[in-house]
């Protein structure tokens, strides 16, 4: 079985830790192969001659798959930015895996020469990655900074914003209306004597 011998080396290899949807398995299936079709069209030719060769292991490729396309999809809703670098990271992955598999299975020059440079596009997403996560952490501490600096610099302002929002808001009513009862009452106009106005 020389198309299962990747596959299998590369459902080994790969390994993802988020929790599957619960949706039903021919749907999950579809979805599986449309990513695996887009992003690695070599891995999907794989499963497609796996399928009637050997179902066992075809049903765990397409749930290890879908473990990692669940991840993605999640990553590209919680940070989209991030999520191409990623899917690079995976595609760079598996290809390397699969090149691995097929170097073990049919050594040539051609093969080694495929598997290396695969490994330099890994390499190359990875620093690309790298630098990537530098600029985030980076623009993560400029802000704590001038959070740090506000807080420093207003200290005692917040401190009394903050103290007066802790207090109950009963206790605060009563002050007002402590304040409101001890105001020296305002004199009010004289009604004019009855007659007074006559001429």
């Amino acid at each position: 079985m020389k198309l299962a011998a990747p596959l299998v080396a590369f459902c080994l290899l790969a390994s993802v830790a988020t929790p599957a949807r619960a949706q039903d398995g021919l749907e999950r299936e579809a979805d599986v192969l449309a990513f695996v079709g887009e992003h690695q069209p070599e891995l999907a030719k794989l499963l497609e001659a796996l399928k009637p060769m050997n179902a066992k292991e075809y049903r765990k490729a397409i749930r290890e798959l879908a473990s990692a396309r669940d991840r993605l999809v999640e990553l590209q809703k919680r940070n989209a930015p991030r999520y191409p670098l990623l899917l690079d990271a995976w595609k760079a992955r598996t290809r390397v895996e699969l090149l691995s598999a097929r170097l073990a299975g049919e050594p040539s020059a051609e093969a080694e020469a495929k598997l290396r440079e695969a490994i330099a596009d890994g390499l190359d997403v990875e620093i690309r990655l790298q630098r990537f996560e530098i600029e985030q952490a980076e623009t993560a501490a400029r802000n704590h900074r001038r959070t740090l600096e506000r807080l420093e610099s207003d200290r005692d302002g917040t401190l009394e914003a903050r103290f007066r929002a802790a207090q109950p808001r009963k206790k605060i009513q009563r002050a007002k209306k402590g304040a409101e009862g001890n105001a020296a009452p305002v004199p009010s106009a004289k009604a004019p004597a009855p007659g007074g106005n006559r001429r």
